[in-house]
């Protein structure tokens, strides 16, 4: 099982309460992973997308019942008195799981990506955009210093091919983070999108051109171009 689940679950299952709620602060619930974990150690789950469906579901399932619930309350979800003596409560997201990493920088990010970076011991706290930079470098093998080096256009497209076509997945910070630094190079591709497709579409029209002896934006001899 993946570390972050291992320690997500270390957070929220109390020794000496049978029913959790967690204020699911980042929709990590999203991951079927997560959710199977859970239910593999007999919890029932229940999502409930308001203060009050979290009241309903605890008196007409949780309150007397001899099974174990867990409900996925909204992130700003905080129990009444009530409620809060009979459950374990957490409010969790990827700040706790995570803390030396900017939580904004690494949301939406695949479940595998947490997986490596649950993997990687980091002594220190990174900003957001020092994460968005250990992304590249870690998840995606992309050195950022030599982005802009020499043959910079070759070496950006072939850094955008790694992360939107040979790897697993890529999140919205990261995107916007990729296009601010592609769009001076290449402010076509930017303005329609950083997609796989449109990626695609942009390298088929410029080696059509490249082939025919046109002038051609980029040079496909380049080693690392070539090569992916």
């Amino acid at each position: 099982m993946s570390n972050w689940i291992d320690k997500y679950k270390k957070l929220v299952i109390s020794s000496h309460k049978q029913h959790i709620i967690v204020a699911d602060q980042d929709n990590l619930f999203e991951y079927g992973e997560l959710r199977q974990a859970f239910e593999n150690d007999g919890y029932i789950i229940l999502t409930c997308k308001t203060d009050l469906t979290v009241r309903l579901d605890f008196e007409l399932h949780v309150r007397g019942s001899a099974k174990q619930y867990l409900i996925i309350a909204p992130a700003t979800y905080a129990p009444l008195p009530d409620i809060e003596m009979l459950v374990h409560f957490q409010s969790i997201g990827l700040s706790h799981l995570f803390p030396n990493l900017d939580a904004r920088a690494i949301k939406g990010l695949s479940f595998n990506a947490l997986c490596t970076l649950s993997n990687i011991k980091l002594h220190e706290e990174l900003s957001h955009d020092r994460t968005l930079k250990f992304l590249l470098e870690n998840l995606y093998s992309v050195d950022f210093d030599t982005l802009t080096n020499s043959k910079a256009k070759e070496r950006i497209l072939n850094a955008l091919v790694t992360v939107l076509l040979e790897k697993n997945g890529i999140n919205q910070p990261l995107t916007k983070f990729l296009a601010n630094i592609v769009k001076p190079y290449f402010p076509e591709l930017t303005s329609k999108g950083l997609t796989n497709s449109n990626l695609i579409s942009f390298i088929q029209e410029q080696w059509k051109i490249y082939v025919e002896n046109e002038n051609s934006l980029l040079d496909f001899k380049e080693p690392l171009l070539n090569k992916s």
